[in-house]
């Protein structure tokens, strides 16, 4: 039973300590494209949609803001979890639907949380599984 025990951990010792090799090999991190007047999907809510593919994180939000909103991404990164922030730095009038698409990517496996935030404060949270 001891053997077992102490074969278990070993395992988990191993796997941990290669996924922290490949990921220091090819660090996390974030890309993304603002689309200015996008035309919106009928099936969207105007909540940002998180999703895994692969080994990468992918976040879609369709919203409608200012037309100069000059929106951009900031992301944090703390253990498993996630934080994208979405900002804007101009103000105008008009109002336009913008596509915002980003991807986490140089993760290694394993489970992660990840929240979006906007103005709004938090604006979606969801818990992914990376293989």
């Amino acid at each position: 039973m001891l053997i077992a025990l102490v074969s278990a951990t070993l395992a988990a010792l191993v796997d941990a300590s290669l996924n922290n090799l490949i990921e220091s090999a090819n660090p996390a991190k974030l890309s993304f494209s603002v689309r200015e007047c996008a035309s919106r999907s009928n099936e969207t809510s105007g909540q940002p949609r998180i999703t895994a593919e692969g080994g990468t994180i992918k976040m879609r939000h369709e919203l409608n803001n200012v037309c100069c909103a000059g929106l951009s991404l900031d992301w944090k990164r703390e253990d498993s979890s996630i934080s994208i922030t979405e900002a804007g730095d101009e103000t105008c009038d008009g109002s336009c639907d913008y596509l915002i698409q980003a991807e986490v990517t140089g993760l290694a496996s394993g489970h992660y949380s990840m929240q979006v935030f906007g103005a709004e404060g938090l604006l979606a949270q969801q818990g992914v599984a990376l293989k």
